[in-house]
């Protein structure tokens, strides 16, 4: 599998568990230490943090889409990669 596709699968299994609210599957897709750029007021670090952040997502974000878009698609026609 090339790095492009690993990549997508990932941001594809962090998406998901955000959607689903599942704190549990974040262990699989993210480091311990992770850095959250756009952290909530008071938000602890890493990973534990990243689990608040899920948790009020719903709460202040309830029409958030459900599902992934792939926005990097290649190829697209009318462009010189395409």
């Amino acid at each position: 599998m090339d790095d492009y596709r690993e990549q997508k699968d990932l941001y594809r299994g962090v998406i998901a568990a955000v959607s689903d609210g599942d704190v549990t599957a974040l262990d699989s897709f993210l480091a311990r230490d992770v850095v959250d750029h756009n952290p909530l007021p008071n938000q602890a670090p890493g990973i534990e943090g990243f689990a608040e952040w899920i948790s009020v997502v719903p709460v202040f974000l309830p029409r958030l889409p459900r599902q992934y878009r792939d926005g990097t698609r290649r190829g697209r026609p009318g462009r010189r990669d395409g």
